[in-house]
């Protein structure tokens, strides 16, 4: 391609054109027919730091564009198929170093298609921006990242925070914490619960993916053992309120570790140690080691920092739970306090039991009762009820109830439903506020080797019964509504014979009930489940934690269970 086209169509004066095209302060650029570079001035090879003569007859897209742009969409190639010029605004062409410098050119063909005319401006106030952009957002980035690392160490926090108040036993609240920290602070970690009078108890740990240890199995050796006594060098690093770091010569230091815990440290290969303390309330509930073997780079200061934040979170947890359970120990003594033992001359053979509501470690309304009817030789009577509420006012009239229908049902020869009425009949005149359901039933042995069954329920979940052929059955008939409406009506009783070797199940709703489920839904898991396990009828212990692990669904409601198992023979 000429510089120049024929004198006829070029004006000249005293400017030589070369000179024009050579020197000139925008860049400059001509193509061939072919689309190759045929000649470019010296601004636009400054312009991309590259000598003209390594640019001619080479693609530009190639030279100037590189990965930027596929070659189907690049604008030089665009700019050689049309057939009228075009503007091409926020481009960038590749310098030698791999720079990208904007500009915007123009492009125009020669007459009859001898190739293209280009036209360069270096957009210099776009590059400056450019470079302004391109820090900011190398800046965004990194902050970006920042942030997203903020949030990340937030949500596990937030997530090791949950899954420790989730759980109210506050061994499992540090084993849970292990299981979270192993792998993301620590290859191994160690938790230790406070037992009171200074000594520590290892109550287990957690093995991060990957390392090859069996950790039971190293805390079972006699040497180590699960207890760090009182008086032991360890149990005062571990009690003495701070983050303690410990590297090197310092886990074999006597003064530091007494022989059991060094002993440990040993097995487990470590290397740099995190003594953590759990202290809540100015009181020690535990503490938790976190290990990194050799090999491993050791823990600093930032590692300290963050234990420190989840010491005080898992200190909590515990201290809650031990709270938990010191309140819901109090709460079980004094209810049981207020359920009656079994009477000595009992023919049948019973098992009871009584399980608070978790959510509630208060008393509860909940109660049992069984003993022998002195006026009846041979006959047992079998109660369980449940008064509305979990609270001291529930309690009292539970144990008001209780007492009122059991004094009933021994000084009087009533039936189970004259029992009931009377009970009813009497709750107002003896100030007793509240209501209630109830089951009542009493069982006589008879001479061939049956019994017979007679009960009453007022508006309670119906009893269970186990055959010995298999055969499972819910004693649904209604006799009457709960207790304590002040109506006072009319109460009706059924009987039925059946052979020994059976068993009854009373219960409260606590066993069958869920919030979102349907009692039709619990009843008939309950049948079910009795189902499977009909062979415990002569095992009264057994059958009654069978079907309480197999329907206790939550622990929203408190629960009282009554099993009594007919012997064949008497």
């Amino acid at each position: 391609m000429a510089c120049h086209g024929e004198a006829d169509d070029l004006v000249t004066g005293s400017v030589d054109l070369g000179d024009v095209v050579a020197d000139s302060s925008i860049g400059l650029l001509g193509l061939d027919a072919a689309g190759t570079i045929s000649v470019l001035n010296r601004h636009l090879a400054e312009l991309v730091a590259r000598p003209a003569a390594e640019l001619v007859g080479r693609s530009p897209h190639d030279v100037f564009h590189g990965a930027d742009h596929g070659p189907s969409g690049c604008p030089f190639r665009q700019a050689r198929e049309l057939a009228a010029p075009i503007e091409v605004e926020g481009d960038s062409f590749a310098t030698a170093g791999g720079e990208l410098v904007p500009v915007t050119w123009i492009a125009a063909p020669l007459r009859g298609g001898a190739g293209t005319s280009i036209v360069v401006r270096d957009d210099s106030a776009q590059r400056v921006r450019g470079v302004v952009d391109a820090a900011v957002r190398e800046q965004g980035r990194a902050d970006l990242a920042e942030a997203r690392q903020s949030v990340s160490d937030l949500e596990w926090l937030a997530e090791l925070t949950q899954s420790m108040s989730s759980s109210l036993d506050e061994a499992e609240v540090l084993l849970r914490l292990a299981r979270i920290l192993a792998g993301r602070l620590a290859e191994v970690v160690i938790v230790d619960l406070h037992t009171g009078g200074g000594a520590m108890r290892r109550v287990g740990g957690a093995v991060a993916p990957g390392v090859e240890l069996d950790l039971d199995a190293i805390l079972g050796q006699d040497h180590i053992g699960r207890v760090v006594p009182a008086a032991s060098a360890s149990s005062g690093t571990m009690l003495q309120g701070a983050v303690v770091r410990l590297d090197g010569a310092e886990l074999d230091d006597p003064a530091v570790l007494g022989d059991s815990s060094r002993a440990l440290m040993c097995a487990l290969g470590a290397s740099s140690v995190l003594v953590v303390p759990l202290v809540t309330r100015e009181r020690a509930v535990g503490a938790f080691a976190l290990v990194r073997r050799t090999g491993v780079t050791p823990f600093d200061g930032a590692d300290a920092t963050l234990v420190e934040d989840i010491a005080r979170r898992a200190a909590l947890a515990v201290d809650n739970a031990r709270l938990y359970r010191e309140q819901r120990d109090v709460a079980l003594q004094l209810q049981h306090a207020l359920l009656p033992s079994a009477s000595a001359d009992l023919v049948v053979d019973t098992a009871v039991r009584y399980l608070p509501s978790r959510a509630r470690y208060r008393v509860g309304g909940d109660w049992y009762d069984r003993f022998a009817c002195p006026s009846t030789p041979g006959r047992t009577v079998l109660v369980v009820g449940d008064v509305a509420g979990h609270d001291l006012p529930a309690a009292a009239t539970m144990a008001a109830v209780r007492n009122l229908l059991r004094g009933i049902a021994v000084a009087t020869d009533k039936s189970c439903a004259g029992v009931i009425e009377a009970l009813d009949g009497n709750l107002a005149a003896l100030s007793v506020v509240g209501t209630a359901s109830v089951v009542l039933m009493t069982v006589d042995a008879e001479p061939e080797g049956d019994w017979t069954l007679t009960w009453t329920n007022a508006g309670h979940p119906p009893p269970l019964l186990l055959l010995p052929d298999g055969g499972v059955e819910l004693l649904d008939e209604v006799h009457g509504p709960i207790l304590g409406t002040r109506s006072s009506p009319r109460r009706g009783e059924s009987t039925r014979r059946v052979p020994g070797g059976s068993a009854v199940v009373l219960y409260t709703d606590g066993l069958i009930e869920t919030r979102g489920e349907s009692i039709d839904v619990g009843l008939t898991r309950l049948r079910q489940s009795a189902t499977a396990v009909s062979g415990l009828r002569d095992r009264p212990e057994e059958l009654l934690d069978e079907l309480l692990r197999r329907n206790h669904p939550t622990d929203e409601d408190d629960t009282a269970v009554l099993v009594c198992s007919l012997p064949v023979s008497r």
